[in-house]
């Protein structure tokens, strides 16, 4: 086999249990506050799995986290485009706008996820109303949360 033919495939076998210790190392680095080390493992995984929605959250919401919410922008900008009513994701970026000082965005966001749960049936219902009455009571005029 020729060097071109190589895939990345070819040297990256990880089974199950391999990314599921890879996880577990994440909750480990993100329970004690290794932001960086959790963000290096988190984009491994991502790189492995593009598609993985709950990676893809939580290396958003690490971005959040420690300052960088333009990178978790970044990182939910796929899902969103591929899903633009994921409510998980939707309450993340409102967050991320929040973080931004984009409080109309943020509040918008936020009323479109209330409008399709009324009764905060589900958990980005209810956190969206936690979100938009803890932060953004009195600061965007758009807020009918």
């Amino acid at each position: 086999m020729s060097k071109e033919n190589y895939k990345l495939e070819d040297f990256i076998q990880l089974d199950d249990p391999q990314t599921d210790s890879m996880k577990d190392l994440v909750k480990f680095y993100l329970q004690y506050r290794y932001y960086d080390r959790a963000i290096s493992v988190l984009e491994m995984l991502l790189a492995m799995d593009y598609q993985d929605v709950a990676t893809r959250l939580i290396l958003a919401q690490t971005y959040l986290i420690i300052g960088t919410s333009w990178n978790g922008e970044e990182i939910l900008e796929p899902l969103l485009n591929k899903d633009p009513a994921h409510p998980d994701a939707l309450v993340l970026l409102a967050r991320i706008y929040i973080a931004q000082g984009k409080h109309s965005e943020a509040a918008r966001i936020l009323n479109e996820v209330v409008d399709a749960d009324p009764k905060g049936a589900t958990r980005a219902g209810r956190r969206a109303r936690t979100v938009a009455a803890s932060v953004l009571d009195g600061k965007s005029t758009e807020t009918r949360v």
